[in-house]
């Protein structure tokens, strides 16, 4: 049975994670650079230079967002509430760049979550400087009415660039929140239901899984409960890394030796359960060796000379409708007995059963 994984493309997901921050900072630089030209062009020179100073501002400022992302974020914030209240009071509020600051409140929000205690800061902080620009504004405008008259025949066009530049920030930025939460989500299911070290499906996967539970209905299936001989003797004469290895090593065992449909889960400690479906218990028997025998003429570890281990199973077959745990129950009856009659070897219900007559 395959993991679940992400409905977004990975390397997308990578790209996003890793380049979000700087991705924003680019864009503002490239903004602030159109700006530069355009208002040169027009002849508003304070205009242009503020864009200019802005650009140099992001220019320099992208080199540090690889190791200061949050705080970046943060000082873009200001620099784009500043630029916003300049240029609006200068140019009117009615070229839309006033709309950045609204903008900018979505990307501190949801970018920076290291500063997430101080968001309602920020929030306050936009909201004066909204205010402001509309008051200095309209108070102020006639000082500055050479520029205005140069930008008036502009006024819409200019509006609505800031206006579709502040729109696909915001879907930008909520894409990428949006994206980041999806994979959170995904990634907690996944540590739910899976094994932290060996990367199988765990208990709780087997157990509060109601598919599977239900498919188990209606298809034959064997279960084989396995066991490491020695694990406390492995742990405590070599460690308890070296016993990590042996389980990795018994948990890519399992995976490379089951088919697409079978399941393998990490039982608990160093036990495991593998459930083969479709498959009656004279095969799950075949398969139980064929994985004991590969694994005590292997070795896990390359230390000491080589290390190996050995493995003993108990194998039953799952009754139609019965409860997991019943099956599980058998298959650890079995394993038991194995484990208390030599151990290194496979045990399936007819032999316990004859032991017990």
């Amino acid at each position: 049975m395959k993991n679940k994984t992400s409905k977004f493309n990975p390397h997308i997901n990578a790209f996003f994670y890793t380049h979000k921050i700087l991705i924003f900072l680019v864009v503002c630089f490239f903004v602030h650079l159109y700006n530069f030209f355009f208002y040169q062009k027009l002849g508003i020179s304070f205009v242009s230079k503020l864009n200019l100073a802005s650009s140099i501002f992001y220019l320099l400022l992208i080199p540090f967002s690889f190791k200061l992302k949050q705080l970046s974020v943060v000082l873009s914030f200001f620099e784009i509430n500043i630029f916003s209240f300049i240029t609006s009071l200068i140019l009117s509020y009615r070229t839309g760049y006033n709309m950045y600051i609204i903008g900018m409140l979505i990307v501190v929000v949801l970018m920076a979550d290291s500063f997430q205690n101080k968001r309602f800061i920020f929030m306050l902080f936009g909201a004066v400087v909204e205010i402001l620009i509309m008051h200095f504004s309209t108070k102020y405008g006639y000082k500055f009415q050479s520029e205005r008259t140069l930008v008036e025949p502009l006024e819409t066009k200019i509006y609505s660039l800031n206006l579709a530049i502040t729109l696909l920030t915001i879907m930008y930025i909520t894409f990428v929140y949006v994206m980041e939460n999806n994979v959170k989500t995904e990634n907690l299911d996944y540590e739910s239901t899976h094994d932290t070290l060996t990367g199988l499906y765990n208990r709780r996967y087997i157990m509060e899984n109601k598919k599977l539970n239900d498919a188990l209905t209606y298809y034959p299936a064997t279960f084989i409960l396995l066991d490491i001989d020695h694990f406390k003797l492995v742990n405590d004469t070599y460690g308890h890394d070296i016993g990590d290895e042996a389980l990795k090593y018994l948990s890519k065992k399992l995976s490379a030796s089951l088919k697409k449909n079978d399941i393998a889960c990490r039982w608990g400690g160093e036990e495991f359960l593998i459930i083969l479906k479709y498959i009656d218990a004279k095969t799950g028997i075949k398969v139980a060796d064929k994985i004991r025998r590969e694994v005590m003429n292997d070795v896990y570890s390359k230390k000491n000379g080589g290390l190996g281990i050995t493995i003993t199973c108990g194998v039953t077959n799952h009754i139609k409708g019965e409860p997991i745990e019943n099956a599980v129950q058998r298959a650890d009856k079995n394993l038991y007995f194995g484990k208390n009659n030599g151990r290194n070897r496979v045990i399936c219900d007819d032999q316990v059963n004859a032991e017990e007559k």
